[in-house]
């Protein structure tokens, strides 16, 4: 069962297309990326405080020519990425009060959950025009839900997949106390982030249970 999803750039991609509310995100994304809320107009335009949205590189002449295919699914299309240092290593939020019906200590005892991710790979990951010739690259990146190791360093793929990683009892048990679920991305270099050199960009997640004792709050 999904408990939230979002294609990150493109708050309109949900499971039922047409649906001016996504069934699947029981949170908004500007609640659970940095700063937490809205951005007003002309707030933060260098992205110092938030990781960055980005979309595909239409200059490129491979991405175009996959695009004019029909080979890039639309949800790979907009991804996250940090691109100062000072951002290199960010958390999502989603309050457990928003994402179940019940979030108490005994029923986080019982979950089964589980974080699903496309990693944007080498494959599109990429510039075109001047900025092609400087090679982007994507630093491995590590992730902890709560404190807690949910993944150790990821190298960046040859191509965009989806991964799945189930959620330590360890770190359900912390969020239960705080009330939240916090999901820590950390790159190997944080200090050596920039726009060429960024942490593996983000185009999808999913928080997933695999335990009918839990409900999802649709």
């Amino acid at each position: 069962r999904v408990l939230w999803y979002a294609s990150f750039g493109d708050d309109r991609a949900n499971e039922l297309p047409g649906a001016t509310e996504a069934p699947t995100r029981s949170i908004a994304t500007h609640r659970v990326l940095p700063p937490y809320r809205p951005v007003l107009l002309g707030e933060d335009p260098v992205y110092f405080t938030r990781p960055l949205v980005e979309y595909l590189d239409c200059s490129n002449d491979a991405t175009i020519r996959d695009l004019h295919d029909g080979l890039i699914p639309r949800a790979w299309r907009s991804f996250i990425e940090p691109i100062w240092p000072r951002t290199a290593r960010f958390s999502m939020h989603f309050q457990l009060d928003k994402l179940l019906h019940n979030a108490s200590a005994e029923a986080m005892e019982a979950a089964s959950l589980s974080i699903r991710i496309t990693y944007l790979g080498k494959d599109l990951n990429r510039h075109g025009g001047d900025w092609e010739e400087l090679n982007r690259e994507a630093m491995p990146v590590r992730l902890f839900a709560n404190g807690v190791k949910v993944h150790d360093f990821i190298e960046s793929p040859s191509i965009t997949e989806v991964r799945e990683f189930p959620i330590p009892l360890k770190a359900l048990q912390r969020a239960a106390m705080v009330e939240c679920l916090i999901l820590t991305f950390e790159p190997l270099i944080a200090h050596k982030t920039t726009f060429r050199y960024v942490p593996i960009p983000i185009a999808e997640l999913w928080i997933l249970e695999r335990n009918s004792d839990t409900q999802a709050r649709l």
